[in-house]
């Protein structure tokens, strides 16, 4: 209800899914549809609209990870932002936990944001 980004389902918004469709020949999604994404629909979106738009495959690990994990939830855009202040891990997390702590939503989604940037601290620590 809060999100700005509007309904959203694993991270991938109707707008986000209504284009995809369109690209594929399909209808646009209703919120309903967008509750019911495939699986494979999702990792094609992931794959497409995030992994490849963001450049993951030409960082080194855990790197890649974060700047996916950015790309789907703040955008493409900003990961880059991101990624053009630091080239390494613990400087583009800093980064990115200090961008979250400036936003005006930060109450409502401080707590899910925190939790993912603590996953990705603990995935890079092995």
């Amino acid at each position: 209800v809060d999100d700005p980004g509007g309904a959203t389902m694993h991270g991938i918004t109707l707008a986000t899914y209504t284009a995809w469709r369109a690209a594929h020949g399909y209808a646009a999604p209703s919120k309903a549809a967008l509750r019911e994404i495939t699986d494979e629909e999702v990792e094609a979106i992931y794959y497409r609209q995030y992994w490849q738009a963001a450049g993951c495959e030409m960082l080194e690990w855990p790197l890649s990870l974060a700047q996916f994990d950015a790309a789907v939830n703040t955008g493409v855009g900003q990961a880059n932002k991101f990624l053009e202040a630091t080239h390494n891990f613990d400087g583009y997390m800093a980064a990115r936990i200090d961008w979250y702590t400036r936003l005006k939503t930060w109450p409502t989604f401080s707590a899910g944001w925190m939790r993912r940037c603590a996953d990705l601290l603990k995935e890079a620590a092995g």
